[in-house]
């Protein structure tokens, strides 16, 4: 039996490595990530902001100010997106207790382990726990400083997407292993970096992806940085930490 794999390719602009070494600034645009896919996340400029890209919006969350879209000529030193493909990604219904048991049921639905997936869950949740960075400022700061600062938030009783992907162990520190995921309400008004789930119940949409294409940076700042994987083993506690644990 042969697993259906969407033909669309993860396209991701900078990797994650540079983020942990404080390499912030890029040449990638809004108008760049629009073209290259209509799901997916990212980050803004210096890490001052939560991005996600859903049906072709392309919309931020920042510490001080409501979400709102991006301009196409705003700068994202991370992102990562695809072309969700409706007739490979079968809506399944799908009832957690908690982020724990979202996962187990996202891997227990992958098609291969060494396949990145798109990951889309549409629904309602008692609770989520989203997190947004402070707002930038140069210098810019590597990313477990910013984070030290993030600003976190518990959503009652809301309703909306979560929108990311499950990225295989080979790939950790060019991209996350595991699942990441970003958020945005229905309404718009609220979303982020998702930290924890409470109940929830929803449709859970997957799509395998057939490659990936990385888009390296051209700005100075990474052309004179040379990244390593140092500190790849930070990476999974770094982007599921919290305040609060």
């Amino acid at each position: 039996m042969v697993t259906p794999v969407s033909a669309s390719t993860l396209v991701q602009f900078g990797v994650v490595d540079a983020l942990l070494a404080g390499v912030c600034e890029s040449s990638t645009t809004v108008a760049d990530v629009r073209r290259a896919g209509d799901f997916g996340l990212g980050c803004g400029e210096g890490l001052g902001s939560e991005v996600v890209v859903l049906d072709g919006r392309v919309v931020e969350f920042t510490a001080d100010a409501a979400p709102a879209p991006m301009r196409d000529d705003e700068i994202v030193p991370f992102a990562e997106v695809c072309r969700f493909d409706p007739a490979v990604a079968t809506a399944e219904p799908v009832t957690v207790g908690g982020l724990s048991e979202l996962r187990q049921a996202i891997e227990s639905r992958l098609a291969s382990r060494n396949l990145f997936h798109g990951i889309r869950v549409h629904g309602d949740f008692s609770a989520l726990r989203v997190r947004v960075p402070p707002s930038a400022a140069r210098p810019f700061r590597p990313l477990a400083e910013v984070l030290h600062d993030q600003i976190e938030t518990v959503l009652p009783e809301v309703r909306g997407t979560l929108i990311g992907f499950w990225g295989p162990s080979l790939y950790q520190g060019i991209s996350v292993e595991g699942l990441h995921l970003h958020f945005l309400a229905d309404d718009e008004l609220s979303g982020g970096h998702v930290l924890d789930v409470a109940d929830a119940w929803g449709e859970l949409r997957m799509t395998p992806l057939a490659g990936i294409d990385v888009r390296l940076p051209v700005d100075d700042g990474f052309l004179a940085s040379e990244l390593t994987h140092e500190q790849d083993t930070r990476l999974g506690s770094l982007e599921n930490a919290s305040q609060n644990d």
